[in-house]
C-alpha cells in the first residue's frame, strides 16, 4: 500500500499512462494526509479535489481582479514556447527581448529594454518578455536567467493585472520574488494551461502557467483572449464555459 511505502521512503514516485492511473494515484495518496506534499503535472492536480472530497461548495466567490496589463514571461527555451511567443508577437503584442548576458550579470535594471518595459507597463499595454540568447546556456545559466527575469515581475507587480508564465522555473521565479506564496487553482483554459489566482497576497491577480513544451502554436494567443475576458467581466462566476 502507499502508506506502507511512505513509511519506508521520503519520496514516492508513481508512474501513470492514463487518466485512471492519475485518479488512482490521487485516491491512494489521501491516506498520507496531512503530511503529503504533491508534486507533478496539472493532470494529477485535476484529480486531487475529487479524491480529497472538495466539492463545489468549497469554492468561494471570485473576487474582483487586479487592474492592469498582462505580462507574458517566456523563459522556456523549447521550440514550442518560441513558436507560441512568435505568434503572440505577430498578433501585435509589444515584445521585449532582454539580452541573456544582461540578465546573468545583473545589469538588466539599466538596459534600454528595462526602460521600454517600464514605459509599456505605464501605458497599460500587454507585454511579452523573453530572453535573447546569442549562445547556448547551461542548465545553471538558464536557471539564473529566469530568476533574473522574475525580478522584472516583482518590480512591476503592483501595476501588472495578470501574469502568463511559460516554463515552471519562470513562474516560480516571478511569484517568489514578489512574495506570492499561495495560488488557488480554478481550472484549465486549455490542456496543460492552468488558471490560478493569487491568494493571501496584497492583490488578487489572475495567473496562467504552463510547461514550455505544452500546447500548440496558438496557446499564448488563447491565454490572451482569456485574460481580456477577465478584464471585461471582473465579477463573473467562473464556469466550464469560461474555462474552455
Amino acid at each position: 500500500s502507499m502508506l506502507a511505502e511512505a513509511r519506508r521512503a521520503d519520496v514516492l514516485i508513481c508512474d501513470a499512462e492514463t487518466e485512471p492511473d492519475l485518479a488512482a494515484i490521487a485516491s491512494a495518496s489521501t491516506v498520507l494526509r496531512p503530511a503529503a506534499v504533491w508534486a507533478g503535472s496539472a493532470g494529477l492536480a485535476r484529480h486531487l479535489p475529487a479524491a480529497l472530497g472538495w466539492g463545489d461548495d468549497a469554492v468561494p466567490a471570485v473576487p474582483e481582479f487586479a487592474a492592469g496589463p498582462t505580462l507574458y514571461m517566456v523563459g522556456s527555451m523549447t521550440d514550442v514556447a518560441r513558436e507560441q511567443a512568435a505568434r503572440l508577437e505577430a498578433a501585435g503584442v509589444a515584445t521585449l527581448r532582454i539580452p541573456a548576458a544582461a540578465l546573468l550579470t545583473g545589469t538588466e535594471a539599466g538596459t534600454e529594454e528595462a526602460r521600454a518595459l517600464n514605459q509599456l507597463i505605464e501605458s497599460g499595454q500587454d507585454v511579452l518578455m523573453l530572453p535573447r540568447c546569442d549562445a547556448p546556456l547551461s542548465y545553471e545559466q538558464g536557471t539564473a536567467m529566469v530568476r533574473a527575469m522574475g525580478k522584472f515581475f516583482a518590480k512591476y507587480s503592483d501595476r501588472v493585472g495578470g501574469l502568463v508564465a511559460t516554463g515552471g522555473e519562470t513562474a516560480r521565479a516571478a511569484l517568489d520574488t514578489c512574495g506570492v506564496t499561495r495560488l488557488r487553482i480554478w481550472g484549465e483554459i486549455a490542456s496543460g494551461v492552468v488558471f490560478s489566482m493569487t491568494e493571501g497576497w496584497r492583490r488578487t491577480m489572475p495567473v496562467l502557467t504552463k510547461a514550455g513544451g505544452f500546447g500548440n502554436a496558438e496557446t499564448l494567443l488563447r491565454c490572451g483572449e482569456f485574460m481580456r475576458a477577465l478584464k471585461r467581466y471582473p465579477s463573473m462566476a467562473l464556469s466550464s464555459a469560461h474555462l474552455g
